[in-house]
């Protein structure tokens, strides 16, 4: 196994989306256990709605939660494993990588749109569009994002100049 260089782990920490979800859903069951205790079932189409559209937000909270995201740089690669409900893993050899820029969004920009996903881009990120921004000699274009992409940046090029002759 090759020598790791940097490795980050990060996790969801939309405490924002996450706090507005829970007093939707808050809100929806005090509204159902309401209407349940002041109809006795009499309108059952409301309530079903209202509880299928609780356990929705509650596993969507729950996945959110899980969701993982592990970069790592070797010697020869840089490795981004996102983890939703299933793994997808992306491994990049370092001698394809031919442009890399380092891309910082301010805080209040990452609802702006600033963190769009475009199309022929391979996307990485928790942190909206701070990371680095890699095209490959093959014209891949990559975006990783990172919480540490001072430290990512250097040891790609690290990492790039230690494979040098």
């Amino acid at each position: 196994m090759s020598k790791q260089i940097f490795v980050e782990e990060q996790a969801f920490k939309g405490a924002d989306l996450l706090v507005l979800a829970g007093i939707i859903a808050a809100s929806l069951a005090y509204l159902l256990v309401k209407d349940m205790v002041a109809s006795n079932f009499a309108h059952p189409g409301p309530d079903l709605l209202a509880l299928i559209l609780i356990i929705g937000l509650v596993w969507w909270m729950r996945s959110l939660l899980q969701q993982r995201l592990k970069t790592t740089v070797t010697r020869k690669k840089l490795i981004c494993q996102l983890t939703t409900g299933a793994t997808h893993k992306e491994k990049i050899p370092l001698a394809k990588i031919a442009s890399c820029a380092v891309v910082k969004t301010p805080l209040g920009a990452q609802w702006s749109g600033s963190n769009l996903h475009y199309g022929n881009e391979k996307m990485f990120s928790f942190t909206g569009r701070n990371g680095l921004a890699i095209q490959t000699r093959d014209g891949h274009q990559y975006f990783v994002g990172s919480r540490r992409v001072n430290e990512l940046a250097a040891a790609i090029k690290q990492a790039l100049l230690a494979d040098k002759p």
